[in-house]
């Protein structure tokens, strides 16, 4: 049974690495956990559903809070602060995407091995998506970038430590993807996006049930964020160096 609510101090694992997902009636969470050799992560769960304790049992760290995304996860994340603390990567999924232990395995590994703060799986072909850059580049280990999207962003405990402060910022969460790099320096080697790790987006953007509970307007949310962390509309997508599934930087 997972531990629930706030002040959870100790984690009960020796992995490194936290999922955690804002999680709804259809969560494809059970997915992440198969084949469990593979697992190398504890998952945190913050439920938005109707049925009390539907996945308490499925994780380490449960809680039950209504809301949109972001908001809640920053409440989390500054309630649990110790917990959360003891990991040295951070996960912060949507339920929807699909892949399975192997493939998040891999993701950190690949995460810890290149020294990243901040990075994101990138997604299959025939993902639902906002931003053609985090689409799936064939032949590519990954991409070094100044943009990862709010749907899977992982993060490097002291890079999630400094951006925490965007996560109640903006109720959609759209704009936070401008605001990070900016306040990590905007490095050239330390975001990135995974090529060779990829997930499948189920949803169709903006069709979530998290939009029904928030009355900003994303894309109000994300001028703002871009005008508040100067950062120049139409954003221009950067791809800083591209690393091949051999090693080779291009």
């Amino acid at each position: 049974m997972a531990s629930q609510g706030s002040l959870v101090t100790h984690k009960s694992s020796s992995y490194n690495n936290l999922v955690i997902v804002r999680a709804g009636d259809h969560s494809l969470h059970r997915r992440w956990l198969y084949p469990a050799e593979y697992k190398n992560f504890d998952l945190a769960i913050s439920y938005f559903g109707d049925s009390e304790g539907l996945y308490a049992d499925d994780c380490d760290f449960y809680e039950h809070v209504k809301g949109p995304k972001f908001l809640p996860l920053y409440d989390l994340i500054i309630n649990n602060i110790d917990y959360i603390l003891q990991y040295d990567a951070i996960w912060l999924s949507e339920d929807d995407l699909d892949c399975d232990a192997k493939t998040i395995h891999e993701m950190f590994r690949i995460f810890h091995e290149h020294e990243l703060w901040l990075a994101q799986p990138s997604l299959t072909t025939d993902s639902y998506y906002s931003h053609a850059i985090t689409l799936k580049k064939p032949g590519l280990l990954l991409r070094y970038t100044n943009f990862v999207e709010i749907m899977a962003p992982i993060f490097a405990k002291q890079a999630l430590l400094q951006c925490l402060s965007t996560f109640n910022k903006s109720q959609s969460g759209w704009g936070l993807e401008l605001a990070w790099p900016k306040i990590l320096g905007d490095p050239v080697d330390k975001i990135a996006i995974l090529d060779a790790v990829s997930i499948r987006h189920t949803r169709q953007v903006r069709s979530g049930t998290l939009y029904n509970v928030i009355s900003a307007d994303p894309d109000l949310e994300w001028q703002l964020m871009a005008k508040t962390y100067n950062v120049p509309l139409p954003f221009e997508y950067l791809t800083y160096k591209e690393v091949s599934s051999t090693g080779a930087h291009h």
